[in-house]
């Protein structure tokens, strides 16, 4: 057990800073004090509070490289020692299990003593929870995205049920002491304990790296130059390509000296699932009734798809190469890439853009607001995610797929979970002004919201054209210097 402790201070060293805890339980804590000033508060209100964010911390989980758990440094000093891979497996959840422990304990606790509900099946419904989010999204972590992105999406549906009716959800446990909501969550924590993939785990111990690496679709062994005859010869047909497929060559890897190539077309894959899910909004809003039903319907499925474009779109970077991207005058490359990736981008979020258009003019009229919301991040996400991306430090991505380094959240995260906040309601603002004419008929109110979107819009394409343009110069080599700093080559 002290060793397992000893390999848990060590992740999470890894991972923060003491400035960074510090201030997180600080906010909590504040969070949790004015919930307590509430003279009163609904039962349900602890399933409504918890259940965005624990989504939120799933998509993340599900949105981090295959292999999240293993970082370089971890194959290189971890599995190479006599340390059980299975311990480091098990200190690894520990650390990741920080936030859900924080979040269910300090928000739950907070919300659930106000109610006076002090039964041990609260506590055993609220350690099971903690416990399954955390190994389930772990076990997840290390299986094919085949497998993946529909046992992510189960696991978020579980919790959306709660949207449905509250007493679906697993997190009504946390203010119902009934027996039958323990079963569930022991239940699903039975479940995330017999998925531990441990045969996975202990073969880590002997043969990391040939595990590690991804399974290519083609094999090609010679000459690189058969693959580089493919591509296109100029310098933004190459960076398209490079943006819509997934390119990745090795060349003397343990298998030997080969040229892996792996192509996937980004949009054929991006482009149906944003229409699926784009039909299936417009569906749900022509069902649903109601004011409050329509509007956090809207602004819910808003901030979930600002908060995806985000953290995809910023993970990317990951992936570059300066050596090789920079061969060319780097300005000019950092131009064609975000070029490519902002016409990505706004082919993604055109099915969406039409989604709100049609609940705005059929069903519920702010809704139609969000069109030129998402628009404007369209033009100005694929941006600045890199440059968040790098503000940050996310480590690189290199050889066999793994990153160099573990992630360390330090105070640039708490300032880009704010900026994130801050920019989500200021693109969302045309929306927020046009819901106060469901409440009070006003053409004032109509052109206010109509003037915002303009301005947004405007606003938003001359951001794009400026750092396109030869004066964002400035911009791409500050970029440079700090992926430098990071490590990136």
């Amino acid at each position: 057990m002290r060793r397992l402790m000893k390999i848990v201070y060590f992740e999470l060293k890894q991972r923060t800073n003491r400035a960074f805890l510090v201030v997180v339980i600080f906010v909590l804590a504040l969070y949790s004090a004015l919930t307590m000033m509430i003279p009163q508060i609904p039962p349900t209100l602890v399933v409504a509070s918890l259940t965005p964010v624990i989504i939120i911390l799933i998509i993340a989980s599900a949105l981090s490289s295959t292999l999240a758990l293993f970082v370089r440094s971890a194959v290189d000093y971890v599995f190479t020692t006599p340390i059980n891979p299975m311990d480091y497996y098990i200190a690894t959840l520990i650390a990741n299990g920080l936030p859900y422990a924080l979040l269910i304990i300090v928000l739950g606790g907070a919300l659930l003593i106000k109610l006076g509900l002090h039964s041990i099946l609260n506590v055993i419904n609220a350690a099971s929870i903690i416990i399954f989010l955390v190994v389930i999204t772990a076990n997840l972590s290390v299986l094919s995205r085949r497998v993946q992105v529909p046992a992510f999406i189960a696991l978020i549906l579980i919790f959306v049920l709660g949207y449905v009716n509250p007493a679906l959800s697993p997190l009504y446990g946390l203010i119902s002491p009934d027996p039958v909501y323990t079963a569930y969550s022991l239940s699903l924590l039975a479940v995330s304990l017999l998925t531990v993939p441990r045969r996975y785990i202990r073969e880590l111990g002997t043969n990391a790296y040939g595990l590690l690496i991804t399974s290519p679709l083609a094999i090609r062994h010679g000459s690189v130059d058969v693959v580089i005859s493919e591509l296109p010869r100029t310098p933004w047909g190459i960076i398209w390509f490079t943006s819509t497929r997934s390119l990745m060559l090795r060349l003397n890897t343990p298998q030997g000296a080969m040229t892996v190539v792996r192509r996937t077309n980004v949009l054929v894959i991006l482009m149906p699932l944003s229409v699926f899910t784009a039909v299936a909004y417009t569906v749900a809003s022509m069902l649903i009734t109601g004011v409050m039903n329509q509007t956090a319907l809207s602004i819910i499925s808003f901030f979930m798809i600002s908060f995806y474009a985000l953290i995809f779109s910023s993970q990317s970077i990951a992936n570059e190469r300066l050596w090789l991207n920079l061969s060319i005058e780097p300005t000019r490359y950092f131009r064609y890439r975000m070029g490519a990736r902002v016409l990505m981008t706004t082919l993604a979020f055109a099915p969406w853009i039409v989604a709100y258009v049609v609940q705005g003019v059929l069903r519920f009229e702010p809704a139609i607001y969000l069109a030129p919301s998402l628009l404007s991040g369209a033009l100005t996400i694929p941006v600045i995610s890199w440059l968040a991306a790098a503000y940050l430090g996310i480590p690189q991505v290199r050889e066999v797929g793994v990153a160099e380094r573990q992630l360390v959240y330090t105070h640039r995260a708490l300032v880009l979970v704010f900026m994130f906040i801050a920019g989500s309601y200021l693109y969302a603002l045309p929306y927020y002004i046009a819901l106060a004419s469901v409440f009070v008929k006003s053409v004032w109110i109509t052109l206010m919201s109509d003037a915002f979107s303009v301005i947004m819009v405007a606003l938003s394409a001359l951001f794009l054209h400026y750092v396109l343009s030869p004066r964002g110069g400035a911009v791409w080599l500050w970029l440079v210097n700090r992926l430098s700093e990071n490590g990136y080559v």
